[in-house]
């Protein structure tokens, strides 16, 4: 369902524009934001709104993240409907500088450990798998190799992944939703990674989309 959405979202107005950065923005902090169908938006954080940036030519963009060197994370599709995150440098208007491919599945999220380790949530979109499977699959830093898979256990997380965040030590957290009811996991490892734990909340959460720690 939640892949269904996504692709539905893909199907509006589209930006036509090239790939652009003020150059009075270089180096100063940023907020980037993804939007469907194609572009991901930038903006200062102390500005006033005005945008000072874009990325253009996306498919379907989702999750974003940056790490310690201002590099930009973010889930797209690939020509063929499988799912990339694109890894752009500043000023973010040249070509990706990295393309991470993860494989038979469709990416939300994207999450950048401060020491690098690149996860990506996803549920599966393929016949390999079944129907709302997901995943979560970790790249050492600057590699495009897979360096660990941990799959979701559909009886615990029967609508894949959603999104992931890293605390300080490397632990990611992860959540899952159908839309009315969601679920939380925590992965510790990294790239030695094979399992995620459960946790439980007292509360209800309806609709788990962004986790942050």
């Amino acid at each position: 369902t939640i892949l269904t959405m996504h692709r539905a979202f893909g199907s509006g107005q589209r930006v036509t524009t090239p790939s652009f950065m003020s150059p009075d923005a270089l180096g100063k902090p940023l907020v980037f934001v993804s939007v469907i169908p194609d572009s991901v938006n930038i903006y200062l954080q102390g500005g006033k709104n005005k945008m000072v940036g874009q990325i253009t030519g996306l498919t379907s963009p989702s999750g974003v993240a940056t790490d310690k060197a201002s590099n930009l994370y973010v889930t797209s599709a690939s020509s063929g409907g499988l799912s990339i995150v694109l890894v752009y440098a500043p000023p973010y208007t040249g070509a990706p500088t990295l393309t991470l491919d993860d494989g038979a599945f469709f990416a939300d999220g994207v999450a950048v450990s401060r020491a690098g380790v690149v996860a990506i949530t996803n549920s599966c979109s393929a016949p390999s798998c079944s129907a709302g499977s997901g995943s979560v699959t970790f790249y050492a830093k600057n590699s495009t190799t897979p360096c660990a898979t941990v799959l979701a256990d559909p009886t615990l997380y029967p609508f894949g992944l959603n999104y992931g965040a890293f605390d300080d030590n490397g632990n990611l957290y992860v959540d899952s939703s159908d839309g009315s009811t969601s679920l939380m996991g925590k992965i510790s490892g990294g790239c030695q990674a094979t399992k995620i734990k459960p946790l439980t909340t007292t509360n209800t959460i309806l609709f788990a989309q962004g986790i942050q720690v």
